[in-house]
């Protein structure tokens, strides 16, 4: 993930909560997480909706 990816999501979940979406949530690997959640919570600062991201530290090919 990089500032482009960003963009291009905060524009996409702007469209959702615009277009009666009740809330966003985004399957986001673990390693820039913490970065998308910091950067999303600048560019989404008005936002009306709930935006959550959710993680995995194991793929699902290796159940438990």
């Amino acid at each position: 993930m990089d500032p482009t990816y960003w963009q291009k999501l905060a524009k996409e979940i702007e469209y959702q909560a615009n277009n009666g979406a009740e809330g966003v949530i985004i399957a986001h690997g673990t390693d820039t997480m913490g970065l998308t959640a910091a950067a999303l919570s600048f560019m989404l600062k008005d936002l009306s909706i709930p935006v959550v991201l959710v993680g995995s530290q194991r793929s699902s090919d290796r159940p438990s």
